[in-house]
């Protein structure tokens, strides 16, 4: 998982992380298992609020 553009960390089933709101964020899935991402916005999220880091 990458936050705010600092270095990649491993996280791994159960694990729990704190971003705060207007922090960019991606996650990749290294493993052989599907990913299962759930996440709580607070703020709630908002599709404009999205920006896509995909080709970054």
């Amino acid at each position: 998982m990458e936050i705010d553009g600092k270095p990649w960390v491993a996280v791994k089933s159960g694990d729990f992380v704190l971003i705060p709101a207007g922090i960019s964020q991606r996650i990749e899935n290294t493993g052989t298992r599907d990913l299962i991402f759930e996440c709580i916005c607070l703020p709630r999220f908002t599709k404009d609020a999205y920006e896509s880091l995909e080709n970054t």
